[in-house]
């Protein structure tokens, strides 16, 4: 699914539990991460999943609330962000 915007739409159901294995690559020159901000509270699990080049990190939830729920990367800065297509 790499190199899809916008990402796949993920759904899942109330007690399920949700998780998520953002993997960087290698060749990457930054950290990337996955901020479910509105499923997960604050923070939404951006520390927990930042990957550098070649990690592959685990987050894990259990789903509670029902909704239509946004994921996002968590880039420090917000007009970096923006710039990016966020």
């Amino acid at each position: 699914m790499a190199g899809r915007l916008p990402g796949p739409t993920i759904r899942v159901r109330v007690d399920d539990t949700v998780e998520a294995l953002p993997r960087n690559r290698e060749d990457s020159w930054m950290a990337h991460n996955v901020d479910f901000l509105a499923a997960t509270g604050t923070g939404g699990g951006a520390e927990a999943t930042t990957a550098y080049p070649g990690e592959t990190k685990v987050l894990r939830f259990k789903a509670l609330n029902p909704g239509l729920f946004v994921y996002h990367c968590a880039v420090s800065s917000v007009a970096l962000h923006i710039s990016n297509g966020m």
